[in-house]
């Protein structure tokens, strides 16, 4: 049982991280695909212009999305194996408290 556990919490750091190094591409993606745009805007001036910025910015606000949903799925991550190991901590002093009163060496 108590090896199961670990592979849980190894298994939660991994997703963890992984998301994360996910949100990093995709923020290193977002700041290239910036870049590009700013390239194509500054010389390219018109109706089709004005759409392409208005289109490319709500495609830019559903990025965001998507990295503020990767990054919460991150925090919880996170924060669901802290409280998993502190439970795990607690359980375990008590049951060595538990231990210790029916050895009778409280």
């Amino acid at each position: 049982m108590g090896q199961q556990s670990a592979v849980d919490r190894a298994a939660m750091k991994q997703a963890a991280d992984d998301i994360d190094a996910s949100a990093n591409i995709i923020k290193g993606l977002q700041s290239q695909l910036e870049g590009h745009k700013q390239q194509v805007r500054s010389a390219w001036e018109g109706n089709a212009s004005m759409a392409f910025e208005s289109v490319f910015n709500r495609f830019n606000e559903d990025f965001g999305k998507v990295l503020r949903a990767l990054e919460g799925m991150h925090q919880s991550l996170v924060q669901t194996k802290i409280t998993y190991e502190s439970k795990e901590e607690m359980s375990e002093q008590a049951v060595n408290k538990v231990q210790s009163l029916l050895n009778g060496t409280t």
